[in-house]
């Protein structure tokens, strides 16, 4: 090369400038590498002719190599691929009988196996691809239990079948895993050396969670040293085996916000391997990991260099992706690293192995953009600019390249020129022939990354090299495919670029698009970037030197009063603001004052009330260091927490803004004055999402917040009197709930509530309303679960236990989605919970003023005192499995995360709001069975699912009755209109919130169906009727009816038949509510999710409906309501009702298949009636607003033990008939997104 390519020297420190180029605009970078890289048309013509001679070099060998065919065959374009590469992933740690059975069936019943064999096919795929046939169908056979030699075949197949198909997935492993031990390694590369190469090896494994695995990995990379430095003949490091470390092995709490006292720990045990490798003559190179973690690794390698003991060493190195935008201020910056070293460093320059989990992690946390391209011609053309720096500088740089492209290879070649020696790198199990080829040429040598380890520990490695070769956008997998001609494989990265109308790619929605074309993902903060987590320090900072009142604000005015302390739950000491209680008569005058603002502002057009709100979330982002702030010092919440809090109000906010201008909300008219009693646990989040929903919807608002949690509160109601909202349209009246919130829930201009706390005190609202005879007041309660997690022994223990910290542990435990129960299969019960012991004994407990604080306070003296009599029980009842120690905590409302082995799930009967963590075993055979407890204990808020069987998770999913289903994943953080967020049964009413159906729960149809209504059949009452003796045989085979129809409406077609074959008015009737029940509810659709995750929609009937009616058009649109919603109906007729719905009934039931799913009883005794609601489980209750006798059913159906049963009006909609259920999947669980690697 003949003009050196200067490196950047500004003044000062380089670190800000590779900050500010985290999220740099690709298209600024493009011109900035195309302007700056030295390669000329004739350059890249001869290049492009050394890369169609290694192409045509490669593809005419004799043979692939066997892992080339096979990958080759089953690629990630295939599902069979896809399938095989799960169940490589999962098998090998799936160590029972009975689950890996589960999972085999799982992966191969049902795959296109015979288009791998037969013409175009190698003769090995062939038989392979038959083979895989052949044992699909023995599967499919040998499952059904009807045939009666299917059981015995089974038990006598299916050992042999574990046995192969283990026996060939470890092959399959160690085509990429060198070798199990160092000392095998070692004998292994002499093999290996003759050929002319080096290697450098790698300890894998998962990152360490616990302190013990850390040991555990240090001392692997000690005898790894030793082993390598015995073998180490040459004095210059290049010509020796090294070792690469990953630093996330060392310290369980690898991350950004520990570095404090991370980096000097790590910095003292890599100081020990640096010099015992510069007295042997071996490099040791610290490998690259997530994006998130480039800081504090810089942080490590410029502590490592100050070191004396390095000075002059040339064996320290230094890996760097190419895909990051920040690749090139990072080697200026490594410059400068090896002038303060006194000697070159190894820089290996690899392209990035964590793209797709990059993509969906920035768009998960809101980011600006992303820190990685998103054309893998633009990781191209970086990995040449990076390269061209590299060899322009050689006092700087000892270069290796790893790769795997023949373009890449031979730009590099072309850079260096003729004479300059070149050190090439692949990964062990790719790019034999085309470093075959290179180590026969002169000035080139290549090291092979060699992993070294058990199968079992080596997973993860293993499915991100099968995804690297089966990818469609992979080069490897683009090699050996002969569909794809030389020319397209020697493209040049500026000419495929050039291809494109953007740089960027669009295919990839920026990180705050990903919804798409409804709103804005809410912008978030990286608090593992220095440059974010600075200026979130300084919002910290300016938010503290304001004061905080909370007082009762009516029509905008701030009434003045007794004030009160708020202190910080973190240190009893500090004053956080002062709160002013409001009393009877000031709630009386807010709900005035709202009353007479309703008119107003549901006038206002949807269009007007749509502004405001998004003003309103544009302010929260601005106004965001007050709202950090109270987060933190009012409620005790973590850094993260605080972030999250605020973000989840800004969706909330854009949220409702853009469902209020949705179809649905055409036809839909306010109801007048909402009550909004919101929680402590999510201050601003949940009070936002209750106001924001009440105003959007054209109703005026009186919110209550919690009186733990005020200020924060009452901030954002002037936020958003700021907005634009009508100064008396929302109102805010502080105070406690016996008070308060009494008089709010009994004032008679309340029109809906909005609540979220606890059961009971749900249940409380529910009773007040009754017996004020206001039933059918719309109650929307949010409250609290006994929520689930189920292990079984196919899930990765490791990314289960991340799970399992942050779904129970994370903000104290204080969320009501948080994991109470954790369920593990016997089989892996005893190493998890080793293995949660010790992540629990490395999380921070602390003050959340401080970054490094994993887990702040409990909220109040009461709640510590409720958690810590558990715990003192569970001391004497159960197992402890192990706890966080305290830290120097001081004067705070603390409580050290715990967690203790129950012996049944029944024996925990009530939610615990705190960071306690219950644990029991089942065994495998009783995987369906956890189920069942689940739902026998009546809550149904979250549950978590950790499992690679899919067949599994759907069934567990389907049926569960839960709100919120998880899969592989931690349960906790639900996204607004991602995964809209409620429970059913004691976990709440519904609507979800942040779903389609809130709004419609505070509002009203404008106007009645426009239905045609059914002549009543005209025969005597006395012959259609059974007497209410019977009344109790009717609503059991109803509710047996509900449960035989399933989960869901998926009949249509049927339904559709049977308005045919009732014909006349009434199905006419069935017709329109189908098409009505289409335009209000959509059932199983996907949500718009982030990358790497699935969010499906959907929901089902509630159960029996018992319709109370009367009037014959109520009648026949409840049941045809009911019946298309896929409830069953039982019409109850009293003394003097001329309803009749009998000559429905045989059609509705022959049309569902299902007997008695439609039935009517006339009962004449109201007590026959009141005696049996509070008995059966039933789904709703049916009444018309003007019932005589709403009084007495309402306070008998709110005194029912157990959940809220919802009261419906005859003219309520669709959504008022159905239970919502989300599914969450993360469907990169297994290693990656495959299809965002595919785009």
């Amino acid at each position: 090369m003949k003009q050196q390519i200067p490196l950047s020297q500004p003044k000062g420190d380089l670190r800000p400038i590779i900050d500010a180029a985290t999220w740099r605009s690709e298209s600024t970078l493009h011109s900035q590498m195309c302007d700056s890289l030295k390669l000329d048309d004739a350059a890249w013509h001869r290049i492009s002719a050394v890369s169609t001679v290694l192409i045509e070099y490669i593809r005419g060998a004799p043979k692939l190599p066997v892992i080339d065919q096979f990958l080759a065959e089953y690629g990630l374009s295939s599902d069979e691929g896809i399938e095989l590469m799960r169940l490589a992933e999962a098998l090998s740690r799936t160590i029972d009988p009975v689950t890996a059975d589960e999972l085999i069936q799982d992966k191969l019943i049902g795959g296109d196996w015979l288009s791998h064999s037969g013409a175009g096919h190698s003769v090995l795929m062939s038989i392979s691809g038959r083979a895989l046939h052949l044992t699909d169908k023995w599967l499919q056979w040998s499952k059904d239990t009807k045939r009666p030699l299917a059981k015995l075949s089974a038990k006598m197949g299916n050992p042999i079948l574990r046995f192969v198909t283990r026996t060939a997935i470890k092959a399959l492993s160690s085509q990429f895993v060198f070798a199990t031990t160092l000392d095998q390694a070692i004998k292994r590369a002499d093999e290996y050396s003759r050929q002319g190469y080096v290697f450098s090896f790698d300890m894998l494994g998962e990152a360490a969670r616990t302190d013990s695995d850390a040991r555990k990995y240090y001392a692997a990379y000690t005898d790894a040293l030793d082993a390598v430095a015995q073998h180490a003949n040459s004095e210059d490091p290049r010509q020796n085996h090294g070792i690469s470390i990953k630093l996330s092995a060392l310290h369980p709490r690898y991350e950004y916000a520990q570095a404090s006292h991370v980096v000097p720990k790590i910095t003292k045990l890599l100081l020990r391997l640096a010099i015992k490798a510069r007295e042997a003559n071996v490099q040791i190179t610290i490998d690259a990991e997530e994006a998130e973690r480039l800081d504090i690794s810089m942080d490590v390698l410029a502590a490592l260099i100050a070191a004396p003991e390095l000075k002059g060493w040339q064996g320290l190195g230094f890996v760097v992706q190419a895909y990051q935008r920040r690749a090139l201020p990072l080697l200026d910056w490594l410059a400068e690293q090896s002038r303060n070293l006194e000697a070159p460093l190894f820089i290996r320059l690899v392209k990035g192995a964590y793209w797709d989990s990059e993509i969906k992690r920035a768009q998960e946390m809101g980011l600006e953009s992303y820190p990685v391209f998103t054309r893998k011609e633009m990781t191209d053309l970086s990995y040449l600019a990076c390269a061209q720096k590299l060899l322009s500088h050689p006092d700087c740089f000892h270069p290796q390249f790893a790769t795997h492209n023949v373009v890449s290879v031979a730009a590099i070649q072309e850079l260096a020129g003729a004479d300059r020696p070149i050190e090439f790198q692949r990964l062990f199990g790719m790019g034999q022939q085309l470093h075959g080829n290179l180590l026969s040429q002169p000035q080139i040598s290549s090291r092979i990354y060699a992993p070294v380890g058990t199968q079992k520990n080596l997973l993860s490695y293993l499915i991100r090299r099968l995804l690297e070769n089966g990818a469609n956008s992979s080069f490897v997998h683009k090699l050996v495919n002969p569909d794809v001609g030389p020319s397209v494989l020697t493209q040049d990265p500026i000419s495929a670029l050039a291809q494109y109308q953007t740089i960027e790619n669009h295919r990839i929605p920026a990180p705050r698009e990903y919804l798409l074309d409804t709103r804005k993902n809410a912008a978030g903060w990286d608090l593992s970037h220095p440059k974010h987590q600075a200026h979130f320090q300084k919002g910290l900072d300016e938010a503290e030197q304001q004061s905080y009142l909370t007082a009762p604000i009516i029509a905008g005015k701030e009434i003045s009063g007794d004030q009160q302390p708020v202190s910080n739950p973190a240190h009893h000491s500090e004053i956080v603001g002062f709160t002013i209680a409001a009393n009877k008569e000031l709630v009386d005058s807010a709900m005035e004052s709202a009353h007479k603002a309703f008119g107003s502002w549901s006038r206002r057009p949807a269009a007007e009330r749509a502004a405001a709100l998004e003003s309103a979330a544009n302010l929260l982002e601005q106004r965001a260091g007050t709202f950090h702030y109270l987060a933190v010092k009012e409620a005790g919440k973590t850094w993260s927490d605080a972030v999250d809090e605020v973000r989840e109000a800004v969706d909330f906010c854009r949220y409702y803004a853009a469902q209020t201008m949705a179809q649905t909300m055409d036809d839909r008219s306010a109801l007048g004055v909402v009550i909004c009693i919101s929680p402590w646990n999510f201050p601003l989040a949940i009070f936002m999402g209750q106001v924001t929903a009440a105003l959007a919807a054209g109703n005026s608002v009186v919110a209550k917040p919690a009186e733990q949690t005020s200020l924060i509160a009452a901030e954002a109601i002037r936020l958003l009197h700021d907005a634009g909202i009508d100064a008396a349209a929302v109102n805010l009246v502080p105070g406690d709930g016996a008070d308060v919130g009494e008089a709010l829930v009994s004032h008679p201009r309340t029109a809906a509530i909005c609540f979220t706390g606890s059961t009971a005190t749900a249940k409380r609202i529910s009773r007040r309303l009754a017996e004020r005879g206001r039933a059918l007041t719309p109650l929307i309660a949010e409250t609290g679960g006994i929520n689930a997690m189920i292990v079984d022994s196919s899930a990765l223990l490791e990314q289960t236990v991340d799970a399992v910290i942050s779904s129970a542990f994370q903000s104290a435990g204080q969320r009501c989605s948080a994991l109470r129960i954790l369920c593990v299969q016997d089989d892996i019960a005893d190493e998890f919970k080793v293995l949660l012991s010790g992540a629990m004994d490395a999380l921070k407990i602390g003050d959340p003023w401080q970054l490094d604080s994993d887990v702040g306070p409990v909220i109040d003296t009461d709640a510590k005192q409720n958690i810590a009599n558990h715990i003192k029980r569970l001391e004497v009842t159960a197992q402890k499995i192990g706890s966080t120690p305290a830290r120097n905590l001081k004067d705070g409302h603390f409580i050290c995360p715990v967690a203790y082995e129950l012996n049944d799930f029944a024996d925990l009967d009530r939610e615990i709001f705190g960071p306690v963590l219950h644990i029991i075993r089942f065994s495998a055979k009783e995987k369906m069975a956890m189920i069942d407890k689940i739902n026998q204990s009546g809550f149904g808020l979250t549950l978590g699912i950790q499992s690679r069987i899919d067949g599994i998770c759907n069934t567990m999913a389907e049926k569960a009755e839960v709100g919120n289903i998880y899969i592989n994943r931690n349960q906790i953080g639900a996204v607004v209109g991602v995964q809209p967020f409620g429970g059913q049964g004691l976990s709440g009413t519904g609507p979800k919130a942040g779903g389609p159906l809130y709004l419609l729960r505070l509002t009203k149809a404008k106007a009645s169906d426009n239905i045609a209504t059914p002549e009543p059949v005209l025969v005597p009452l006395g012959d259609q009727h059974q007497s209410s003796a019977n009344l109790a045989e009717h609503v059991a085979k109803g509710i047996e009816a509900h449960l035989q129809w399933g989960h869901g409406f998926h009949h249509d077609s049927d339904l559709m038949q049977m308005a045919d074959a009732i014909g006349g008015a009434f199905g006419k009737i069935i017709n329109q509510e189908i098409d009505l029940r289409k335009l209000i509810l959509t059932d199983n659709i996907a949500l718009a999710s982030p990358a790497g995750e699935t969010n499906i929609y959907s929901v089902k009937g509630r159960g029996l409906i018992i319709s109370m009616a009367q009037d014959p058009e109520a009648v026949s649109v409840a049941c045809a309501r009911a019946v298309t919603t896929g409830n069953s109906f039982l019409q109850i007729n009293r003394e003097g009702s001329t309803t009749d719905i009998s000559a429905w009934i045989a059609p509705i039931n022959k049309a569902t298949g299902i007997e008695n799913f439609v039935q009517q009883i006339r009962v004449t005794k109201l007590s026959d009636i009141l005696e049996q609601l509070p008995i059966a489980p039933i789904g709703a209750i049916l009444v018309e607003s003007d019932d005589p006798d709403i009084l007495a059913l309402g306070n008998v159906i709110a005194a029912k033990k157990g959940p809220i049963l919802p009261v419906l009006a005859a003219a309520d909609s669709h959504d008022r008939f159905v239970h919502e259920k989300t599914v969450t999947r993360n469907i990169a669980a297994a290693g990656g997104d495959i299809s965002l690697l595919n785009a």
